[in-house]
């Protein structure tokens, strides 16, 4: 902060006064005194800096001349070099002049700059060098922290004893950094477990233990974190006997993570890569290794973008079981103008697994591109579309194919409107090329919507001919069909509403070639029933349920039958509480009946199938805050469903479980109070086909800067 210092007196010096400036504008200090005495042999002065360098007197200044001393600075300052001008003028106008003027001294000072020391016998202005003794070099502060804790674990499996296990833990964490801003970051925890395992015995009715020490922990470091080409690595042990895990077996993993991540000071793509080691071992399916080496680039310009990612994951385990399994993909889009756009993608999959005795590979290769063309004030419309597959297994004769597929379409109004295409297919299988023509026209009109008092009245029709040719034979295909529905909507609240819809749908085809007729005729029935609410800002959700019928009769018989519930949103059900869910069921029978493979000597006899299949996926939500009024107190619960088929590891998924979950119920209760931590937790799931429940309770006390 600069200031400046005025002193006045009369014969003597006085009293000084300080007047201070603003930060942002740090000036010399300037120092200004006024004799009125006439003493013509008074000695000037001496300066200090750019104004008094030759010990020159200060300018006389008339008697009606300005004030020094009501100046601002910066006219103080335009005085000051006004007299640093004449300090080159004679002694005799210097003379001739003073006995009438009072005699003013300016000094002006500017103090030498702090924000870079100079080191001895450095030119000024200069960065210090390293040797410079105003640096000061130490360890980096370092966080810590830890907690000691005690949990209680009953696993109950069905079909098994009763598995109890107590575990008595102590953990330390620290965190620093090296340099700043942070050539890397560094954090490490390590934690210690006294385990004692109980098993009930049913044959005996008694109970064995066990005791053994758990070692888990973890080290991590971000190298360069703030710079283009960062660097994460973590190393991790952990032991399943002290975690709320499913899992009835002692399991001990072993997991190294590194990535690399690049992009360049100028352009817009970026680069990464990483590799992964993960191991596991114990349990009922023994041990399980894991490699995984990805990568990926991402580029993307005005109008275009590129993304290509690949893995190759090597999984061994110790029932002599391998896999090695290679995908890669690549996306592009490309948006040449307002109207066209064009999409490509890739895919290339290596599946290699067997045991010692035998492998089995698949290779597949998928190549799509298409293009649209969608003019916004016209009624034509096109897009084009092309894409290539090869696949082999086990060395087999390779099996290609190549499509290349067209459409047009016009709108005549919003009522009618009309589409054409053309397909070209080239199939080929060990040295056999079969191509395929394929051209489809149809026509569609839909009527407007009829309002018969609060219900809604919808219908269509339409009509189509296709024509294939093939190197076999040859075949056309006439079809038509109608639709009809009856829509209602409900409104119960001012944010809610309910909505039902039935419909019906009848349509009839006719196949005629030069060695077959077949016609088939179909008639279908559905209704859906959907109720959707917003009762705040932030809350929304939908609940559906639909049912449909599909009959088809003539040449080819068959029944499908399916239910579809869906449940998804987002609700604040109070100030403390909200509900998330995700849920999806489904529900198919088929029944078909295939008179190609009808007995030659029974021809009353069919091939007759039929299935049932149903699903269940998704995830359902709850949270509670301070449940009953309690302060700390938190309550969850959490449901999820999957009907996944277990291999996710296998493909690389390194947190993916070897036990297949289908359906898993999870409810926590966890409470708070300063440093103390305390959950309880309930799990009700069903793992590979059987049911299995853990209860499991945890307290904690946590010390340090965690």
């Amino acid at each position: 902060m600069g200031g400046v210092v005025l002193g006045t007196g009369f014969a003597c010096p006085v009293q000084a006064a300080q007047h201070f400036l603003p930060d942002e504008h740090p000036t010399p200090v300037l120092r200004l005194s006024s004799d009125l005495s006439l003493d013509r042999a008074r000695q000037a002065r001496t300066t200090h800096g750019e104004i008094a360098t030759h010990g020159a007197p200060g300018p006389a200044i008339g008697d009606n001349g300005p004030d020094p001393f009501a100046l601002p600075w910066r006219g103080a300052l335009a005085l000051a070099q006004a007299a640093g001008a004449d300090v080159g003028a004679s002694a005799d106008d210097s003379d001739a002049t003073s006995a009438t003027r009072p005699n003013v001294v300016v000094e002006v000072s500017e103090p030498p700059p702090e924000a870079v020391p100079t080191a001895p016998g450095s030119v000024p202005g200069n960065v210090p060098d390293d040797g410079d003794s105003s640096k000061r070099y130490g360890l980096a502060p370092i966080r810590w922290g830890g907690e000691i804790g005690y949990s209680w674990r009953r696993q109950k499996p069905e079909g098994s004893d009763a598995l109890t296990t107590k575990a008595y833990e102590i953990s330390a964490q620290a965190s620093s950094y090296i340099l700043q801003p942070w050539i890397a970051q560094v954090n490490g925890r390590i934690s210690l477990a006294l385990i004692t395992t109980e098993s009930d015995s049913s044959e005996s009715d008694a109970t064995r233990g066990s005791e053994s020490l758990g070692v888990s922990g973890s080290l991590g470091a971000n190298i360069f974190p703030l710079s283009r080409f960062p660097l994460a690595l973590r190393f991790a042990v952990s032991d399943s006997r002290s975690e709320s895990t499913l899992i009835t077996s002692t399991q001990r993993s072993y997991r190294f993570s590194a990535r690399q991540d690049y992009r360049p000071v100028r352009g817009r793509w970026s680069a990464y890569g990483t590799y992964d080691w993960d191991r596991i071992e114990g349990g009922s399916f023994g041990d399980d290794t894991l490699h995984r080496v990805g990568g990926g680039y991402r580029w993307q310009s005005d109008k275009q973008s590129l993304d290509v990612q690949g893995s190759l994951t090597e999984n061994d385990r110790s029932d002599q079981f391998s896999s090695q399994i290679l995908v890669v993909t690549g996306n592009h889009h490309y948006q040449a103008n307002r109207d066209v756009t064009v999409s490509s993608t890739a895919t290339l999959l290596q599946d290699k697994r067997g045991n010692s005795s035998a492998d089995n590979t698949l290779r597949t290769f998928q190549a799509y591109s298409a293009a649209n063309w969608v003019p916004i004030e016209s009624p034509w419309s096109a897009s084009a579309s092309a894409r290539f597959s090869r696949s082999e297994s086990n060395g087999s004769n390779a099996r290609d194919s190549f499509n290349i597929n067209g459409t047009g379409r016009y709108r005549f109004n919003r009522n009618l409107s009309g589409s054409g295409s053309m397909s070209i297919s080239t199939v080929r299988s060990g040295g056999r090329v079969q191509n395929i023509y394929a051209q489809n026209a149809t026509l569609s009109y839909t009527g407007d919507p009829l309002r018969l008092g609060n219900y809604s009245y919808n219908w269509g029709t339409g009509i189509g001919f296709s024509n294939t040719i093939s190197d076999e034979r040859d075949s056309r295909t006439a079809s038509t069909s109608a639709s009809h529905s009856l829509n209602r909507q409900w409104l119960p609240g001012p944010r809610s509403a309910i909505s039902a819809s039935v419909g019906q749908a009848v349509s009839y085809n006719r196949t005629f070639g030069l060695s077959d007729v077949s016609h088939t005729t179909s008639l279908s029935h559905n209704g859906s029933l959907s109720y959707h609410t917003n009762p705040t800002d932030s809350s929304s959700g939908s609940l559906g349920i639909s049912v449909s019928d599909t009959r088809t009769r003539g040449d080819r018989e068959s029944e499908f039958q399916m239910l579809n519930v869906q449940l998804n949103g987002f609700w604040n059900l109070s100030r403390h509480s909200q509900l998330n869910a995700n849920l999806s069921y489904q529900k198919s029978w088929r029944n078909e009946q295939d008179p190609v493979a009808e007995d030659p000597f029974d021809p009353f006899t069919t091939d007759e199938r039929s299935s049932e299949d149903s699903s269940l996926n998704g995830s359902i939500n709850y949270f509670h805050d301070r449940p009953f009024s309690v302060r700390g107190l938190r309550y969850s619960l959490r449901y999820t469903a999957s009907e996944s088929n277990g291999n996710e590891r296998e493909f690389g998924v390194l947190d993916a479980e070897r036990e297949e979950t289908t359906q898993d119920l999870e409810q926590n209760l966890d409470y708070r109070i300063g440093r103390l931590n305390a959950r309880l937790q309930l799990r009700i799931a069903e793992v590979d086909g059987r049911k299995n429940a853990v209860l499991f309770f945890r307290v904690t006390r946590s010390f340090g800067g965690y």
